[in-house]
């Protein structure tokens, strides 16, 4: 099977409320506020302990749900033809230009306030320092603070924030080498 050439042409599989596929779409026609799809997200670490958090960018071409919000700094959609895993190491790689496997932490079905669902597959990865080299066309600039500092400014100012990175940092922080 020849593979699509562009991001927004790869098959993505359309799930029903209980994981179960029901269908596929284009990226690019995936409705993020009513399809539910298969997310996967990557906290990264530093080795002090400090997560590393991104403002998710404005996008025309695939809209992202949370723009102008902090997000984990890798997030993609996996593909029809790929595991969790293989995503995760995708996005690593055309994000951060980073070669790694990430370290499992969970995964599940997580509905968020504005009713839009997602099967979310969380990972995290420990690196050295905060990433210089980074596709501004897919996040943020990459900046670091503390697990106590996160979670200070996820009381004072929730509005900041990503649903997606308050749900994964609430179910999976105990699993994080932080």
């Amino acid at each position: 099977m020849e593979e699509a050439k562009r991001h927004d042409d790869y098959l993505v599989n359309i799930l029903d409320s209980t994981g179960k596929i029901i269908g596929q779409k284009k990226r690019a026609e995936i409705d993020k506020l009513h399809d539910i799809y298969h997310g996967v997200f990557i906290f990264l670490i530093t080795p002090l302990g400090e997560l590393i958090i991104t403002k998710i960018p404005s996008r025309k071409d695939l809209p992202n749900l949370y723009a102008g919000k902090f997000g984990v700094p890798v997030a993609t959609i996996r593909r029809s033809h790929e595991t969790s895993l293989d995503a995760a190491k995708r996005a690593l790689k055309r994000e951060l230009y980073i070669d790694a496997t990430p370290t499992f932490i969970g995964e599940g079905m997580r509905t968020f306030p504005d009713g839009s669902t997602t099967y979310a597959t969380s990972y995290y990865l420990v690196v050295e320092d905060v990433p210089e080299k980074f596709s501004a066309v897919d996040i943020g600039a990459p900046k670091a603070t503390s697990a106590h500092e996160l979670i200070k400014d996820l009381v004072l100012h929730p509005d900041r924030y990503a649903p997606t990175l308050k749900e994964a940092w609430l179910e999976w922080h105990a699993r994080l080498p932080v």
